[in-house]
């Protein structure tokens, strides 16, 4: 008969746990592990965000920009150009625009203002020019993203 040394039984449990424990933290979402992230550590892949050498959608905190659930932006979002500039901000649900809206000229300007749907224009839009002054020929009543009035 051979006997298992206590140290072996030991050292064998200890890698059983250690290897239950990797493979846990590496499939559980962003979220469960606490991540705040930028967005250069995310990629794109058809639509769903993960991060960087994974193949689970991320959830979590993007620094400055807004929230991903399941790989799909969601909740409040504010977006900038390289400068810092802010270039729109609003709200995803599903990874979609829904909700109010805002974009800006480079000057700064407000450039629309109004609503999304599931990710069309749905609702009064207000459009200005760089001045900001209303431009009248884009302004006016969209459903599922086509002007109605």
């Amino acid at each position: 008969m051979i006997y298992a040394s206590p140290c072996a039984c030991a050292l064998r449990s200890l890698r059983t746990a250690l290897a239950a424990a990797m493979l846990t933290t590496a499939t559980l979402p962003a979220a469960a592990q606490g991540e705040l992230v930028f967005m250069d550590e995310l990629v794109l892949r058809d639509g769903v965000f993960f991060k960087v050498h994974t193949r689970v959608p991320f959830t979590g905190e993007v620094r400055g920009h807004g929230q991903i659930v399941e790989g799909l932006r969601e909740g409040s979002w504010i977006f900038f150009d390289d400068n810092g500039q802010r270039l729109s901000e609003g709200t995803f649900k599903n990874g979609r625009e829904h909700g109010p809206w805002v974009f800006f000229h480079p000057n700064g300007q407000m450039a629309s203002t109004g609503g999304f749907v599931n990710g069309v224009r749905d609702g009064h839009w207000t459009f200005f020019n760089p001045d900001g002054t209303e431009d009248g020929a884009l302004t006016g009543t969209y459903r599922a993203g086509v002007r109605v009035d």
